[in-house]
């Protein structure tokens, strides 16, 4: 009902903002978009998942490598849980949270995630 059609206005407005280059908008709507989401939809879902990797991005943007790093860090675990270890989205989410670490020489890390990415590519789409 209303916490579902909150959440998407939310979303939304956060994605309108970001287009914009309003960072700062944009991350305040993705935090409130994240917390409507969890009560409407429970805390494992893909929804949420999303909404703390746009936080990610968007604080990576900004030079905040450590929020960036636990948000997509949280967006990387919750996707594994709800899309699978083997699922591109979740390859998608390694490979940003791997850039990150790499900013912020994380090297090994980065390293980890890079390879998981390749790894789950390699399984959906192939070698070549």
């Amino acid at each position: 009902g209303d916490n579902l059609c909150a959440a998407d206005a939310l979303f939304n407005a956060g994605n309108v903002h970001a287009k914009r280059r309003d960072f700062t908008n944009a991350m305040d709507y993705f935090e409130r978009a994240g917390q409507a989401m969890e009560l409407a939809y429970g805390r494992d879902d893909v929804r949420v998942a999303v909404c703390l990797e746009k936080l990610g991005i968007l604080y990576a943007k900004r030079g905040l490598n450590d929020l960036a790093r636990d948000r997509l860090t949280e967006a990387y675990e919750l996707r594994e849980k709800v899309n699978g270890r083997d699922s591109t989205e979740t390859a998608t989410t390694a490979f940003k949270l791997g850039c990150v670490l790499d900013k912020i020489e994380q090297c090994a890390a980065a390293m980890e995630c890079y390879r998981e990415s390749l790894r789950v590519r390699r399984v959906n789409l192939g070698d070549d």
